[in-house]
């Protein structure tokens, strides 16, 4: 089912002049999905925003601390 769907979507995508790029961030293991445009390469869209990315390892981090603290 999973592959059906991202077919879907790359076809979507690929109908309106963009690419899907899925990956994994290292640090957090979020999968993140791009929105390429295929002409310029440039992203149009990601999701979780890059934002979001970076405060879910600050998050990760702050949390690692406080429980060195503790321990």
């Amino acid at each position: 089912e999973l592959k059906t769907a991202i077919n879907t979507l790359n076809d979507f995508a690929s109908n309106n002049g963009a690419s899907l790029n899925f990956s994994q961030d290292n640090e957090t293991g979020q999968t993140i999905v791009k929105i390429v445009d295929k002409e310029t390469d440039k992203v149009i869209r990601q999701i979780p925003s890059e934002e979001a990315v970076a405060i879910s390892k600050s998050i990760s981090k702050m949390t690692g601390l406080l429980i060195d603290k503790l321990a």
